[in-house]
């Protein structure tokens, strides 16, 4: 059975990059378990925003994972092995969520909201970091129902980031 996850550092006040869409303010020399998280995710899912910075940190490091890029119509990659998505996002994501095996919307913003629009989400992991920047592009944008979590994990990093997991109540 498939399993969706939001795995994603976001400032204190919500902000998941600057204006700009950078993500400079993110530092950190700790694996905050992400290695452990990769080597249990099948597919990849970001916006075409997300992959273009994926891009700046080097290598494609998602070439063990299915790879799925949601864009509008005409956007390209010259990785052969990304499947880029560029209409019936909705359908799309209601398929993938069955069929995915373990599923990662690695981002961006209008990616997270198609899938907590669609309820699609059963695992939000959050790393907050101890830090504001005021304005930017925010963890999740408005939406239009109420989905209710519960916790089952906070743990504190020396540096002091911090992890919240919620599961989705069903």
């Amino acid at each position: 059975m498939s399993k969706v996850y939001l795995y994603i550092a976001a400032t204190l006040d919500s902000y998941i990059a600057s204006p700009d869409g950078s993500i400079d303010w993110l530092k950190g020399d700790l694996d905050y378990g992400y290695n452990e998280f990769i080597a249990n995710i099948d597919t990849v899912i970001m916006g075409r925003k997300t992959y273009e910075q994926v891009l700046t940190f080097g290598d494609y490091p998602y070439s063990r994972q299915k790879s799925f890029i949601l864009a509008s119509a005409g956007f390209r990659s010259s990785n052969d092995s990304i499947t880029i998505i560029s209409e019936g996002f909705t359908d799309f994501a209601k398929n993938i969520a069955v069929t995915g095996g373990n599923i990662w919307i690695v981002g961006g913003a209008a990616t997270i909201l198609l899938f907590t629009e669609l309820d699609l989400i059963d695992e939000y992991i959050i790393f907050t970091v101890p830090m504001l920047i005021g304005n930017g592009i925010p963890l999740f944008n408005p939406f239009k129902r109420q989905i209710d979590l519960d916790l089952v994990e906070a743990k504190r990093y020396d540096d002091g980031i911090v992890l919240t997991r919620y599961i989705r109540t069903i």
